[in-house]
């Protein structure tokens, strides 16, 4: 391998390691304004669609590939890549991701306090509320839905949604 191809991957492997550490400063940032909002965390919902296991699966086989063959790469500058890229796999939500705490909900990226919410309904197990237009469904435990509601009736009465089943 001539040293010029080397100093490339380097290069590459080092924007990779810069693209990794961007990205999970983005996360921290979105986390640090989306959590708050929704209190202590009593009900959470993971839901990836499968991508999230795809991901870990194809980062798991790119990290033993740096590991037990250390041509051409440089062992430790993939090594630091591909642990951004698992953290960032970890860290980030998923667009389906949901829950709900003792000052609010959230799905994905978003959270909202319960007062903040444009409509609500809390109908059988589940509370669903509507977020950017779109309707999410969270279910409740049957210990919780006493709380939430009295919740929401005590500081978002109008935005209690009319629908009924």
């Amino acid at each position: 391998m001539t040293d010029s191809s080397l100093f490339a991957q380097v290069d590459l492997l080092q924007a990779a390691l810069v693209i990794s550490a961007l990205g999970l400063a983005v996360v921290a940032r979105m986390r640090m304004v989306r959590n708050p909002k929704l209190g202590k965390p009593l009900g959470l919902v993971h839901d990836s669609g499968g991508i999230k296991p795809v991901l870990f699966a194809v980062e798991t086989g790119l990290f033993m590939i740096a590991l037990l063959v250390p041509e051409p790469f440089p062992t430790e500058h993939a090594l630091f890549a591909l642990y951004g890229a698992f953290m960032l796999t970890w860290l980030c939500p998923g667009a389906n991701d949901r829950g709900f705490g003792d000052e609010g909900v959230f799905r994905g990226w978003y959270g909202r306090r319960y007062e903040e919410l444009e409509e609500w309904r809390l109908t059988g197990a589940h509370l669903r509320f509507r977020l950017h237009g779109e309707w999410t469904a969270v279910e409740l435990p049957r210990e919780r839905r006493a709380f939430v509601r009295e919740i929401l009736e005590r500081v978002a009465p109008e935005s209690q949604s009319r629908f009924t089943e």
